[in-house]
């Protein structure tokens, strides 16, 4: 063999020799992606439509969250147990071409999960069982969605392992909080970096708390260099939090039509409670008031704006969108959906 020859030959070996093998069966192809974040999976036409439109090829479905039993009356902790689990009424066909079941595992739960491994199988278990028996045939996917810390970091990542080890044809993500852009990254095969409740609805300070980019810019100073791929998750809800006098946070609130029905008003994105009541189990007194809280079109592109600008030329990536409200997403035209969907121009 020639010496140029030998020396193309010899650079060809080490390459293949240091690229890492790829399965393609867990290759991560970009796709426009939704959450659905509810309790019970029921589409109406405006869902099916916004699917439709949008080109929707990929759903995250939260399955259940894993929580911890009650203390009991010894005082000893709970075990880690399944809760609310979402419900499938009817054979409403998922018109995507992947389903994500994901898992939300509370911090209270990891930190209570001592053998890792049976934890992993226990919700891949059940995740599995769920999807054969509602005939959810397109799930390649699991996603763990936990608000790891230092701390416990640790925890999460072994448990990440024997899902992944469980699940060997199938890709494993999870979210990734901002916070956890500093630290070591999770193994699994890819993140979602979730950019919304970005801010602290303890103390009303004329901030948005759902997403705000003077809370994201800290975080994102320099360009994002992580060891997995990432891909991003805006926001498209609203919430209402409920604040006594003294501007106390007291409570998150999802719905305020009974409030409306019983006569009060809204000024701007304030709402003063003349008497007092329980709503929903949520004590609420005369003199407390509720802020509304919005993801505004203006405010999430500025953000997508900013976290694209942090990003490499020629990086392929998702946009989730969360989550599949028809209520909310009506706030929105098509074409700021189309702009949330497809890359900023810099």
């Amino acid at each position: 063999m020639k010496p140029l020859s030998l020396f193309l030959f010899l650079t060809l070996l080490l390459a293949s020799c240091s690229r890492p093998e790829v399965n393609p069966r867990v290759v991560h192809q970009p796709a426009n992606a939704v959450y659905y974040w509810k309790t019970i999976f029921q589409l109406n036409d405006a869902d099916r439509q916004f699917l439709k439109t949008h080109d929707i090829g990929r759903m995250y479905i939260r399955f259940f969250d894993v929580v911890t039993e009650p203390r009991s009356y010894e005082g000893e902790p709970g075990n880690p147990v399944p809760n609310a689990t979402i419900k499938f009424p009817g054979r409403d066909s998922i018109s995507v071409t992947s389903v994500v079941p994901t898992v939300y595992i509370t911090l209270d739960a990891l930190t209570h999960m001592k053998d890792a491994g049976q934890y992993a199988k226990l919700i891949v278990d059940r995740i599995q069982n769920m999807c054969s028996f509602h005939g959810i045939s397109n799930a390649d996917e699991i996603q763990l969605d936990c608000d790891w810390t230092v701390s416990t970091a640790s925890a999460y990542f072994s448990l990440c392992r024997e899902v992944k080890k469980l699940i060997p044809q199938k890709k494993l993500s999870s979210t990734i909080r901002l916070h956890q852009l500093t630290m070591k990254a999770p193994p699994v095969d890819y993140g979602v970096l979730m950019v919304y409740n970005t801010g602290s609805f303890l103390h009303p300070n004329g901030r948005n708390s759902i997403l705000d980019a003077k809370d994201v810019k800290p975080y994102l100073r320099k360009a994002i260099h992580y060891d997995i791929p990432l891909d991003f998750a805006y926001p498209t809800y609203a919430w209402f939090l409920a604040y006594n006098k003294a501007d106390k946070f007291k409570c998150l609130i999802r719905d305020v039509s009974k409030l409306e029905e019983n006569g009060c008003h809204w000024e701007d994105n304030k709402m003063c409670i003349r008497s007092d009541n329980t709503f929903f189990d949520k004590k609420l007194e005369a003199g407390d008031y509720i802020l509304r809280e919005e993801s505004e079109f203006s405010n999430v592109f500025q953000v997508k704006q900013l976290v694209e600008s942090r990003l490499g030329h020629g990086r392929a990536y998702s946009v989730v969108l969360y989550h599949l409200d028809a209520t909310n997403l009506s706030q929105y035209t098509n074409d700021e959906i189309n702009q949330l969907y497809s890359p900023c121009t810099h």
